[in-house]
């Protein structure tokens, strides 16, 4: 079966006409093309930072340890005054 005759369209031959595009098609960028997502999410970080900015901190204060405790051994009671006058 031979191949049919080429059309004007077809691009093939000396009288062939393709025709060119108005205008070079560029792909919508991402956000462009979920516009509404990216907003939702910017408004989502920024009501975030404020709640985390706004919400009250405990202060960071580092406290000195309390001092070792000290023992102290009860010094044993000296004798009487009595004990000398036993001698003599």
């Amino acid at each position: 079966m031979p191949d049919p005759a080429p059309g004007p369209g077809s691009g093939k031959g000396p009288n062939s006409y393709v025709p060119k595009p108005r205008f070079d098609y560029k792909a919508p960028s991402i956000i462009a093309e979920h516009k509404y997502l990216a907003i939702i999410f910017l408004l989502a970080i920024t009501a975030a930072s404020v709640y985390l900015f706004k919400a009250p901190h405990k202060p960071l204060t580092i406290e000195p340890p309390p001092p070792p405790p000290v023992y102290i051994e009860p010094i044993p009671e000296r004798p009487a005054a009595d004990s000398h006058a036993g001698r003599s």
